[in-house]
């Protein structure tokens, strides 16, 4: 299924245009997933914003920017619109997400699929102008030689575990943070978001949606890392065969 990009700026006619658009692009994907119940009985998590405002519509909004939020299984996802009248940037190499009080950086719509460390970028925000993106934990995502696979949050499955299952409601009441700051003309803010679990309830399969995500790009099953022990390895092998080879040859003498 081919979904509309995750990550968008436009000219915002108001906070209105912003809402509808929330709507649209924080949704899941339409269709109902295949997944069958080997994975045994399926939970949604619902949550909360408690800083830096109390929102149970998930909305936050100040002088400067208008936010809505939407936690799924592996991302916060939002929207931001600016309302001042400088530009703005979100300072992705800052970011953060925090399950439990324990930190990592982040992926956003940009960097989902490339190598870890790689610096999040996003556009410059005109003033009325908002942007639609996501965050995930770095350490989240990652190609395990056949596939992309990405980590969830918090665990959403029990697989026919009722000690598992009680682990899982037990999570009620977690903290999920997101660091976020952001560059108004030349004065940065820093934003902090606090959501808490309210609720984990089950999910019958039947009714649960895909997450939307970017397409993953093409990865061959026999594709190297650039970055891998291996090619590093055999590159470092090929450079000292060439040297090697080089000073043993004789040198030609110069021809008149």
């Amino acid at each position: 299924m081919r979904i509309t990009p995750a990550f968008r700026v436009a000219s915002a006619l108001g906070v209105g245009l912003a809402v509808i658009a929330a709507g649209t692009f924080l949704s899941g994907c339409s269709a109902a997933s295949r997944l069958q119940s080997r994975y045994g009985n399926k939970f949604k998590y619902s949550y909360q914003l408690v800083s830096p405002s109390f929102s149970q519509r998930m909305a936050y909004r100040d002088k400067r920017v208008a936010m809505a939020f939407r936690v799924d299984g592996g991302a916060v996802r939002f929207l931001v619109q600016n309302l001042t009248t400088s530009d703005l940037q979100l300072l992705w190499k800052q970011s953060s997400i925090g399950i439990k009080g324990k930190f990592s950086p982040v992926r956003n719509s940009q960097t989902l699929y490339l190598p870890p460390a790689t610096d999040p970028m996003g556009p410059v925000i005109p003033p009325r102008g908002y942007v639609v993106d996501l965050a995930i934990p770095e350490e989240h995502v990652y190609f395990d030689g056949s596939k992309w696979r990405e980590m969830e949050l918090f665990p959403t499955t029990d697989g026919d575990s009722p000690r598992k299952a009680a682990q899982i409601k037990k999570n009620v009441g977690s903290k999920l943070d997101f660091q976020l700051p952001m560059l108004f003309g030349k004065d940065t803010v820093q934003y902090s978001f606090r959501f808490v679990v309210s609720s984990v309830d089950p999910l019958p399969w039947k009714d649960y949606r895909r997450p939307r995500r970017p397409n993953p790009p093409p990865y061959p099953r026999t594709a190297f890392d650039l970055n891998s022990p291996i090619v590093t390895a055999a590159t470092t092998t090929l450079i000292v065969g060439t040297i090697i080879y080089l000073a043993t040859q004789k040198k030609s003498p110069p021809s008149e």
